[in-house]
């Protein structure tokens, strides 16, 4: 969780609306950081989504089947049952 306090002599507790972000080639406005923040969030999360797309068609199975399967595969192996020779058979 972040939070931040103020000292009660600035409203804004040190927020400058003009304030800039000077990159390597460029600097951006508060709303220019927000868009380029936003942006890269949708593009990250449209990439999650045509990866699971992918990988749900390879599979040949829908998005729902894909979950079970990832819940299943996080139970993953009995690590007593592998450390002390008990397993017969892997299905």
């Amino acid at each position: 969780m972040l939070y931040a306090t103020c000292d009660g002599k600035n409203d804004t507790c040190g927020f400058d609306a003009t304030e800039t972000l000077d990159l390597y080639f460029f600097s951006l406005n508060t709303t220019q950081t927000l868009a380029l923040s936003l942006s890269l969030s949708l593009v990250s999360v449209l990439r999650m989504v045509i990866e699971l797309w992918i990988v749900t068609q390879g599979m040949g199975i829908n998005v729902w089947q894909y979950l079970k399967h990832l819940i299943a595969l996080g139970g993953g192996l009995n690590l007593d049952a592998v450390r002390l020779n008990k397993i017969e058979a892997v299905t």
